[in-house]
């Protein structure tokens, strides 16, 4: 019937040799239902599916859901659409390369617990998201979308949707496209968070939910587009492959080979094209290696947690976990164990196969212990400087010039930079100035008076005394006059006073004469006029005697004494002229000199610490020293750093448990990054006596160092790389039990 409909439907004759073929092929793919096929109908689905590592969870059925709001979604499937989302995740990633300093630092204002809790809600809306957009595009292309859930891949909660309706496209771009759609989605979404990142103020609730979602959804991109687990990433590589059950038929594929492999095994070869052999055994190969060894590095953390946490009890634990995960495994090895372990015994038929294994395993044994295998002690490196010299400024001042550029190999003395001397040069001309005129004050002062100035000093007392000869004349001269004036003021005083009593008696002969009748009023009046007149200048006369009285000649007498005070410093001087200067003054000078002498010397230091030249031959470490020109520098203000690379240093991180099989003296070999195809040798030079601690490496680690020549100046400072120590030679048996010693002997005696 299958046969007669392809042939109408399709116009062309189909031979039974291809029919036959097609058949199996769905068989294998487990792509029919009915008696040919052995199966059943499916039964209803669990909710529950899946193992521990790989848990599903359906949640509900969204075909009703989506059939609502898929017609309102036509923009997003159409070219417009992925044109703008295009130019929107490419912005986003030109600002991503250039902020990226910027982001990272932003990023780390995020780790806080209500940042985590946020991020744990945005991640939840964005999976959403994803998700949806699988089953959109799906039902967009005429699919049915009847599931959605939830995940646990490794212990780490997800979202899925099943879009396997997908697989009954018949354009293969269509099956891509409903793989791609979520992925696709979620970076644009990345896209848009980026810019509003960008165009929005720090601190505000948009910038912080644009950076929020910038972090999850960048991670998540990253860990979901990866091929090797199952998700979009390995869907996209089925799809584009054509290669449904694309990781359990390569991990069929690959465990069919290796039970080949057994000798004495009877193991049917798996049915695959040649094409798909080669796709299962490569993506086998890949996908077992990423697998086993992100399980392992779970289960070494999970581990170490335990035993570091709960000792002996945390390490029973961690086996009955790993118990629980590999029941499966563990129930078919121990159900026949001699049917797994037997054929590696399996070295033929006859009676002496049993000694055959005695020898073989004899012969692996004395391999063991007397085989000799290099021990070697790895560990990071940084290269160091073997000199590092720090040029710093020696003064104050603004930097006028930088003579060299970052990486250029300067000589011993060569001039590196120049700060500015003109302040300095400024004042060392006052000081010298200064110095100048004390110089001369001092050789006044040692050399003594000239003739001169005696002779000067000499007539200043001549005048003196010829002023006080003057001041004392005239001082007798004021007393005559005074004496003489005493007199007149006296004699007139009295003749006042006998005025004034002729007066007083006229007046009261005038008065009795009045009451009389005898005389007239206006001729009493004129007789009281004249007693005031009288009374007057008897008044003045008084005033006249007490001024002469009370005037001492001050005038005169402070002629005379100045005179006489002039005359006394003149003689002085003469007499300090004449005695000479006092030896102490002449000290004291000379001690002001020297002050200024050592001003000057300080100046001329100053001046000449302006240029600063390389104290040693190497090569220029500072970033765009230039930049320092035109600004202002403080005494001990890093200039530029000279690393001298000729022999360099090279620290090497050895943990603490290997550190025991490291000496001095013994070779090693380091690989830097940068020149990951050259070899550097050196010896262990020394072994720090104290350990440190990095937060990066778990333990404590002690830092060995070696020396190196570096000739072409290849190892520059702060190079990495690995290196390798060889520490003498072990036989397999005391590798194997050097590792397991550190182990038993340390962390398990320590549990009880």
């Amino acid at each position: 019937m299958v046969r007669e409909r392809t042939e109408r439907e399709l116009g062309a004759a189909l031979d039974e040799a291809s029919l036959v073929q097609f058949v199996e092929r769905l068989e294998r793919l487990g792509l029919m239902e009915g008696e040919k096929s052995g199966k059943t109908a499916p039964a209803p689905r669990r909710r529950i599916r899946g193992s521990l590592l790989y848990l599903r969870l359906g949640a509900f059925d969204p075909n009703r859901l989506f059939d609502r709001i898929i017609p309102k979604l036509g923009f997003f499937f159409t070219p417009q659409f992925l044109v703008l989302s295009a130019l929107v995740i490419a912005a986003a990633a030109a600002i991503t390369y250039s902020d990226w300093p910027q982001i990272l630092h932003a990023y780390s204002s995020l780790f806080h617990f209500r940042s985590l809790v946020f991020a744990y809600f945005t991640l939840f809306v964005i999976i959403a998201a994803h998700e949806f957009a699988h089953g959109l595009t799906c039902k967009h292309f005429g699919g049915e979308v009847h599931e959605i859930g939830f995940l646990l891949i490794y212990f780490e909660p997800a979202f899925y949707c099943n879009v396997s309706d997908a697989w009954l496209f018949p354009e293969k771009s269509r099956r891509l496209w409903v793989t791609f759609a979520g992925g696709y989605f979620e970076f644009f979404l990345w896209g848009l968070a980026t810019l509003a990142w960008r165009l929005t103020e720090p601190g505000t609730a948009v910038n912080s939910l644009s950076l929020m979602v910038m972090l999850t959804s960048g991670f998540k991109i990253l860990f979901n587009v990866n091929p090797l687990i199952k998700l979009d990433g390995y869907y996209l590589l089925s799809d584009f492959l054509e290669v449904p059950n694309l990781r359990k038929r390569s991990f069929a594929y690959l465990k069919n080979c290796l039970q080949r492999l057994i000798p004495g095994s009877h193991v049917e070869a798996m049915g695959a094209s040649p094409r798909e052999r080669r796709i299962f055994l490569a993506y086998g190969l890949l996908a077992g290696t990423y697998s086993y060894w992100l399980l392992s590095m779970v289960a070494l953390w999970f581990g170490q947690f335990l035993v570091a946490r709960y000792h002996g009890f945390g390490f029973l634990i961690f086996i009955t976990t790993l118990g629980v995960l590999m029941r499966d495994s563990l129930k078919r090895l121990f159900k026949k164990p001699a049917a797994v372990i037997g054929p590696i015994f399996h070295l033929g038929s006859g009676p002496g196969r049993r000694w055959r294994a005695v020898g073989w395993l004899s012969a692996v044994a004395a391999l063991s212990i007397l085989l000799p295998l290099p021990l070697k002690v790895g560990g990071e490196f940084k290269i160091l400087p073997d000199w590092n010299a720090d040029v710093c400024a020696e003064v104050d001042g603004v930097m006028k010039e930088v003579y060299v550029e970052e990486g250029q190999k300067v000589h011993r003395g060569q001039p590196l930079a120049e700060i500015s001397d003109r302040d300095y040069r400024s004042e060392l001309e006052k000081v010298q100035s200064d110095i100048a005129e004390k110089q001369a004050k001092l050789a006044e002062l040692e050399r003594g008076p000239t003739a001169q100035e005696v002779a000067v000093a000499e007539r200043d007392i001549e005048t003196a005394q010829a002023r006080e000869i003057y001041a004392s004349a005239g001082y007798r001269e004021a007393e005559q006059i005074r004496a003489a004036s005493l007199e007149r003021a006296s004699t007139a005083m009295a003749e006042a006073q006998d005025r004034l009593n002729y007066a007083l008696r006229d007046l009261s002969r005038y008065e009795q004469l009045f009451k009389d009748g005898l005389v007239s009023a206006k001729r009493l009046d004129d007789a009281r006029e004249e007693v005031e007149v009288d009374k007057k200048q008897l008044a003045e006369k008084r005033s006249e005697l007490e001024m002469l009285t009370s005037d001492r000649l001050a005038k005169a007498q402070g002629d005379v004494a100045l005179s006489e005070k002039e005359q006394a410093e003149a003689r002085a001087r003469l007499g300090k002229l004449l005695a000479g200067t006092r030896p102490e003054v002449i000290a004291q000078a000379q001690a002001a000199l020297e002050g200024f002498y050592a001003q000057e010397q300080l100046l001329e230091d100053h001046i000449r610490h302006c240029t600063l030249s390389s104290p040693t031959e190497g090569v220029i470490a500072t970033h765009r020293p230039r930049e320092m020109v035109g600004h202002y520098v403080k005494k001990g203000d890093l200039i530029v750093k000279v690393d001298e690379l000729a022999q360099v240093q090279a620290e090497i991180t050895v943990p603490e448990s290997e550190v025991a099989d490291v000496h001095v003296g013994e070779p090693l070999v380091l690989k830097a990054r940068a020149f990951p195809g050259q070899d550097f040798s050196g010896k262990v030079t020394a072994i720090a006596p104290v350990a440190s601690a990095d937060p990066a490496l778990p333990g404590k680690q002690f830092l060995v160092t070696t020396t190196l020549d570096n000739p072409g100046l290849l190892l520059k400072s702060d190079m990495s790389g690995n290196a390798k120590i060889y520490c003498g030679r072990r036989s397999l048996v005391g590798l194997i039990g050097r590792k397991l010693s550190k182990t038993f002997r340390v962390e398990f005696w320590s549990w009880w």
